[in-house]
C-alpha cells in the first residue's frame, strides 16, 4: 500500500480515507476503506475510489482498489486467516 496517504482516520467509525497514486502512470485517486464486523470472527472490508472531478476513469479507480486488496488477501493467506475471499 505504498503511495498511500491517509487523510482522514477514524478508528471509532473504523473508517479511513487517503489519497492514492499509482506511480507509474502518476494519477491520484481518493479511495475509503471501511472494515465492518460480520460476527463470527469475521470482518467485511469494503473499499471505494473514485476519481477527482467525477471524471472517466478509465480502470484507474478499480486498479487502486486491486492495490488494497491484493495485497491483504496474500498478507491474510500467508498467516492462515483466510477461509473464503
Amino acid at each position: 500500500m505504498r503511495n498511500w496517504k491517509v487523510t482522514i482516520r477514524d478508528p471509532v467509525a473504523r473508517v479511513f480515507e487517503v489519497k492514492a497514486t499509482l506511480v507509474h502512470i502518476n494519477k491520484a485517486a481518493d479511495a475509503v476503506i471501511r472494515v465492518a464486523d460480520a460476527s463470527g470472527g469475521y470482518s467485511i472490508v469494503d473499499v471505494r475510489s473514485a476519481s477527482p472531478n467525477n471524471r472517466i476513469d478509465g480502470g484507474f479507480n478499480a486498479q487502486i482498489i486491486k492495490s488494497f486488496v491484493m495485497p491483504l488477501k496474500r498478507m491474510l493467506v500467508n498467516r492462515r486467516m483466510l477461509n473464503r475471499c
